[in-house]
């Protein structure tokens, strides 16, 4: 959520920004009655800020009175597109990736404690995941998330390992000190394995894409069905994609957009 928006004094702006955070890829429809809950704004408030929401074009209503993400947040969207370059010179690796496997492959960026997917490839024999474009998960329950988070400073992680620790599977790891071993793990062998840590029956493969200056920007990641894993040849392939993707983005800043 934006901030606290059910406190005294907290702005328009800030109260409709909020309105607009409630939507995501577990709630894509909303009654006001839901908006207020998870603003903890009145629920007065909250139909008339989604009232002047469904106005600009912001929101729209179906004619169940449910109120959806529209149009014109898909038009702003496009015109600031997440990490547009790092897309652009990823996806001919990626295909070719996806083409040599047949299996999930994605493509994220750290948003905070999260990681953010910003291009995905699947088809029908994938193995179904809960990412979505645009969506965000844990870091420590990810292969691109692990990934992203042991390239991070030693103070991140710290911090990070001490936090609150989202168990979905029961796979997932939650000791810190486990956690902090194996994230340190990532960072000595180049990549990240993960087993049924974000969804049962799944593994995933994940490597570091560097930028300028051997900074790492993003993670590119295999999720395949535990019996498909083939973690030798599966990391081959992903090395060969990842140093690819680092050549074509040179000294370009990846994530133009942000």
């Amino acid at each position: 959520m934006a901030g606290n928006t059910s406190r005294p004094g907290a702005s328009p702006l800030l109260r409709g920004i909020a309105v607009l955070d409630c939507f995501d890829a577990d709630h894509l429809e909303l009654s006001v009655t839901e908006i207020a809950r998870r603003t903890g704004l009145a629920t007065s408030t909250a139909a008339r800020l989604a009232a002047q929401l469904v106005d600009a074009g912001m929101l729209e209503r179906g004619p169940d009175k449910r109120l959806r993400i529209g149009t014109k947040v898909w038009e702003m969207g496009l015109r600031a597109d997440v990490g547009l370059v790092l897309r652009e010179r990823a996806l001919p690796f990626m295909v070719e990736l996806y083409e040599g496997t047949g299996e999930n492959i994605h493509l994220a960026i750290r948003a905070g404690r999260e990681a953010l997917y910003v291009d995905r490839l699947m088809s029908s024999r994938s193995v179904p995941t809960v990412s979505r474009m645009g969506g965000r998960l844990p870091l420590h329950t990810t292969g691109v998330g692990k990934v992203l988070l042991a390239y991070e400073s030693d103070e991140f992680i710290e911090d990070y390992v001490r936090g609150v620790l989202a168990r979905p599977t029961a796979y997932s790891i939650t000791s810190p000190g486990r956690l902090y071993d194996d994230v340190r793990a990532v960072r000595d062998r180049g990549y990240s394995l993960t087993s049924q840590e974000q969804t049962l029956g799944n593994v995933s493969i994940a490597m570091p894409i560097h930028g300028s200056r051997r900074r790492v920007v993003a993670a590119l990641g295999i999720v395949m069905h535990t019996a498909r894993a083939d973690v030798p040849r599966q990391v081959g392939a992903l090395r060969r994609a990842t140093e690819g993707i680092a050549k074509s983005l040179g000294n370009e800043n990846p994530l133009s957009g942000i």
